[in-house]
């Protein structure tokens, strides 16, 4: 009997079972694969390069929340409730694409007035505008299109492949301090062949046209909210990086950033089992199994978290070397914010816009944001800006988030 159950289960799943299977693959050597590059780059490179390697990025990472504009939410789910409708589907997606080139060119003209402004002896120049890569990635690669219609294969294999490529040329081509323009390079070359090969599949029966502008407009007006919500989410995780870039040097963000990757790494389960399941809850809007999945994956990743701090030492050597060991306080604090993350899963993005409240989603990350500005500031005014620091209000915020998340829950009526 009990086998039955299982196997009726599965068969009334099978759709997010897969669509899970293959996202676990997807964000795995996303989030994988800068773990594995790590230790090499840093030693080839040294710390205050490839420190400078991920201050670009997190500048451009600005570039890449304007042009996404909240459609890895919005946009999975119209093409998730109108994926049976194809001329529908086809507006939106030329819509999308539409609104997200117009983003890209803006992005590129806001750049080279900012390098303008830069001195001219400036040796990191080239290095902005090769890591360009990100926006290109952002703009032309259709994951909200793959995951709305919760066929996720195609995607992951496009990416197993490209990164696979990537990590054998970075072995092979980066050898020196020198070689740093190769990183970002090799990146943007991955990315434009995966987001090539994706539209084609698209639009290999399809054909691309800019929809009315009142079409335009109303997909602006479905992101703009989650827009919002991006951006002041992006200005307290990618801010602390500017910020110690700015005021302690490239050293400093490079022991920050393995304290992040370890957390992203963290974050993994808890981003898969959203993301496979957020099509479903879009269309059933069923709060028993947001309940279910809030459960799992706070249960998954407290134990994680457990094991990660036991080992936490043993893990920076083994990723960064001794070198890296001043990272392992700045680590243990951002690590331990996985509680917090997921928690705020399916509290807020996972709950809140699948019912459609997307303007609480708003609310909830800018009043988050705006904690995250005050203590900036006090840090500032007391002189007191420091990684540690840092990283203590990047976890305070996420427990805002939290009490946030609880109480928009309750107001909608939508926590239990």
């Amino acid at each position: 009997m009990r086998i039955i159950d299982i196997k009726s289960i599965y068969n009334r799943n099978k759709t997010i079972v897969a669509n899970f299977g293959y996202l676990s693959v997807f964000q795995v050597i996303n989030l994988l694969i800068p773990l594995v590059t790590y230790p090499y780059l840093i030693r080839k490179l040294g710390i205050e390069i490839y420190g400078a390697i991920i201050f670009s990025q997190a500048i451009i990472s600005y570039f890449v929340i304007l042009i996404n504009f909240g459609f890895n939410f919005s946009a999975t789910k119209q093409i998730s409730i109108n994926r049976d409708n194809e001329s529908k589907l086809l507006e939106i997606i030329n819509a999308v694409f539409t609104i997200k080139t117009a983003l890209l060119l803006l992005s590129f003209i806001i750049l080279f007035l900012i390098l303008n402004f830069l001195p001219d002896h400036h040796l990191y120049k080239t290095l902005y505008i090769i890591t360009m890569w990100m926006a290109l990635y952002e703009c032309f690669f259709p994951i909200w299109y793959f995951q709305g219609i919760e066929k996720m294969k195609y995607i992951t294999i496009l990416t197993l492949i490209s990164r696979s490529i990537f990590v054998i040329l970075i072995f092979i081509l980066v050898n020196k301090p020198t070689d740093y323009l190769l990183v970002p390079i090799i990146n943007g070359i991955g990315a434009i062949a995966s987001s090539t090969i994706a539209l084609i599949i698209i639009y290999r029966k399809n054909k691309f046209y800019v929809p009315k502008l009142f079409k335009l407009i109303e997909i602006i007006n479905e992101s703009i909210f989650i827009f919002i919500s991006n951006v002041s989410t992006k200005l307290y995780v990618s801010a602390s990086k500017t910020i110690i870039g700015f005021y302690l040097g490239n050293t400093q963000v490079a022991y920050f950033d393995l304290g992040e990757k370890l957390l992203q790494f963290l974050k993994i389960p808890v981003m898969i089992l959203g993301q496979s399941t957020f099509p479903k809850l879009s269309k059933t809007k069923n709060i028993k199994l947001a309940n279910k999945l809030l459960k799992i994956s706070i249960i998954g990743s407290s134990i994680v978290l457990l094991i990660v701090l036991l080992f936490l030492k043993k893990i920076i050597l083994l990723i960064g070397g001794v070198d890296m060991l001043p990272a392992q306080k700045v680590a243990g604090i951002l690590v331990f914010s996985i509680i917090f993350v997921a928690s705020n899963a399916f509290l807020v993005p996972y709950r809140l816009i699948p019912f459609g409240y997307n303007k609480d989603f708003a609310k909830v990350t800018f009043y988050s944001f705006c904690t995250y500005l005050l203590f900036i500031v006090i840090l500032i005014l007391f002189d007191s800006i420091s990684i540690t620091n840092l990283s203590v209000s990047n976890l305070i915020v996420e427990f805002v988030v939290l009490i946030l998340g609880v109480f928009y829950s309750r107001k909608r009526d939508i926590l239990y």
